[in-house]
Formats: C-alpha cells, sequence, structure tokens
C-alpha cells in the first residue's frame, strides 16, 4: 500500500477547517514524531499473555456481528474487550458496519455513508445496525473491557474529517475511565483522528493490509507517532521481529484475526491482543500458555540511532 501523507488539510469553509477540539490544539507538526508516553499511553502487555479482543463482539449462541448483543456476548465469553467496525452515516451517526453497502428487505442496496441511521434502522434486512453510542452504552453498564474501533476507510478528506470529530466527541471521554483504541487502514482518517484527540487517553492504531510489510507498516506508525499497529498473521509469520521492534518504541502490537492452532503460535510472538472469532478457545490457549515474563510496559525509544525499520 503507498503511504499517504497523515498530514491533511481538509477543504470546506473555513469553520470546517478550523473546527478542532481543544485536544488538538497542542499538536500542529507537519510531520509528527511519536511523542512522550503517558503512563495510560504505554504498550498493553501483561504477563499471562495478550489480551483477547472479540472480533466484532461475538457471533455465539446467534448473535449479528457488530451487534450489541454480541459485545456483550463476547465479554460474557471471557474476552478482554472486543474490535467493532463503524462507519458515519449521511446524518452524522456511528454505526457499527464492516459493509459500505446493506441490503434493505426489499433486495435494494443502501449505501450507508449516504443513508440516514434512522432509513438503515428501518429497512436493512437481518435487523437494524447497532450505533457506536449504544456499544459504548454497554460497556458502561457492563464488566469493564478494552473497546477497538476501527474506522472503516473514507471516500474523501471531508469525510475523514467528518469520520474524526464524531469518533473524538464520542470517545473521547470514554478513554478517561475505558481502555479505547481507534484503528483503521485509512492514514487520511487516523491522522485526523490523531490530531484531534492529541493529549487524551485514548490511542490509535494503524492496520496493516496482509501483503504489506511489518516492518513497513511499523515504520508508518512510528512516523506518525500512532501508539499501536495491528498485523495480520500473514505480515507477522513474514517478519516475527518487528513485535519486539514495535515494543523498543513503545508501541503495541496486536494480531488480527487469528483462531484455532494459530493462537498459540501467536501468543509465543508476545502480541500484546490478538483479535479473534472464537473468544474461548483463545482464552483457554492464553490461559494455558507458559508466562511470557515480559516487563509490565517499554518505554519509546527513538527511530534516530536504532535500527531502521
Amino acid at each position: 500500500m503507498t503511504r499517504r501523507s497523515t498530514t491533511t488539510r481538509f477543504p470546506g469553509s473555513r469553520e470546517q477547517r478550523t473546527a478542532v477540539s481543544t485536544w488538538s490544539l497542542r499538536r500542529r507538526s507537519t510531520a509528527p514524531h511519536r511523542h512522550q508516553a503517558t503512563s495510560a499511553q504505554l504498550p498493553i502487555r501483561y504477563r499471562g499473555g495478550p489480551l483477547v479482543l472479540g472480533h466484532r463482539g461475538s457471533t455465539s449462541h446467534g448473535c449479528r456481528e457488530n451487534s450489541v448483543e454480541g459485545v456483550v456476548a463476547a465479554l460474557a465469553t471471557g474476552a478482554d474487550g472486543v474490535e467493532v467496525d463503524v462507519r458515519l452515516s449521511l446524518d452524522g451517526v456511528l454505526v457499527c458496519s464492516h459493509d459500505a453497502v446493506v441490503t434493505t428487505h426489499l433486495g435494494r442496496e443502501l449505501e450507508v455513508s449516504a443513508t440516514t441511521a434512522s432509513e438503515l434502522a428501518a429497512r436493512r434486512a437481518g435487523g437494524r445496525l447497532a450505533t457506536l453510542r449504544e456499544v459504548v452504552s454497554a460497556l458502561r453498564a457492563g464488566p469493564a473491557g478494552h473497546l477497538v474501533v476501527e474506522a472503516k476507510p473514507v471516500a474523501d478528506q471531508v469525510g475523514a474529517f467528518r469520520t474524526a470529530r464524531a469518533l473524538a466527541e464520542l470517545l473521547v471521554p470514554l478513554s478517561t475511565t475505558t481502555s479505547v483504541t481507534v484503528s483503521s487502514f485509512d492514514p487520511v482518517l487516523l491522522g485526523a483522528v490523531r490530531r484531534l484527540v492529541f493529549g487524551s487517553p485514548l490511542r490509535t492504531a494503524l492496520l496493516g493490509h496482509p501483503a504489506e510489510s511489518a516492518v513497513a507498516v511499523l515504520r508508518q506508525a512510528a512516523e506518525a507517532g500512532y501508539d499501536e499497529v495491528h498485523l495480520s498473521l500473514k505480515a507477522l509469520r513474514a517478519a516475527p521481529h518487528a513485535v519486539r521492534m514495535a515494543h523498543q518504541r513503545g508501541i503495541s502490537v496486536a494480531a488480527w484475526t487469528v483462531n484455532g492452532a494459530d493462537l498459540a503460535e501467536v501468543a509465543a510472538l508476545e502480541v500484546d491482543s490478538v483479535i479473534t472469532d472464537d473468544v474461548a478457545t483463545a482464552r483457554a490457549t492464553v490461559e494455558r500458555a507458559p508466562a511470557l515474563h515480559r516487563a509490565a510496559a517499554v518505554l519509546p525509544v527513538a527511530l534516530a540511532g536504532g535500527t531502521a525499520c
């Protein structure tokens, strides 16, 4: 994947270009370097093994993916947290949907970004889409759990700004009491999120495509100042040393999407979390795994002068 600059000048009115939250005012660098990490922003690491995160919640017991019921089920099954996909509806509501297009009861297709949340709720086949606010409410009402919000790629810079602003407004307050990460394959969108949430405990994570080099993804994340990289199993197998390199720079590593026999292999790589479709098996695998004797946290190391990514 060709790296796109994380420095974005958003088009539109002057109000649109300057309507950023107070969290962004501390950072205006055009070529951001990783800031000094606070305790809340250091890698999430546990001596007993990686965190287990339910991929799109859980689909066990008939739950739909990215649903409130799926999130609750994942936590009840033993997940340390959940990962959900989000898109911004036409009227600015963050809805949980992996697909950019959903099907109506009559077989028509609706583009999520071009449809209001109420219309999506009324016409989508297979039940209404959950909103991210509903997922957040479920997390607040239940046991504490880590929340990973994957912001799906958007079509343009205006969409990136609108989505980033909606994410910041909802998730920054939550991040003061709950561990929250926003991840994305879209560097423009993720860069906008980072600028808006800078100075808050909310974490950002760059997602790497399976065909991308893990080291290349790590380099992009370090240069942009992201807290985490989320790498595919394929990329980790090709470059297992990328986990150690990330930890030396204070960057956490999540592996996706890991199931079955692959879980033990990935846990042995000392990743910080695994995103899985099978929470129960992942939990059992992590608990059976020998202690990894890792430090509770690793302080960041500057790229300059170290091993080049």
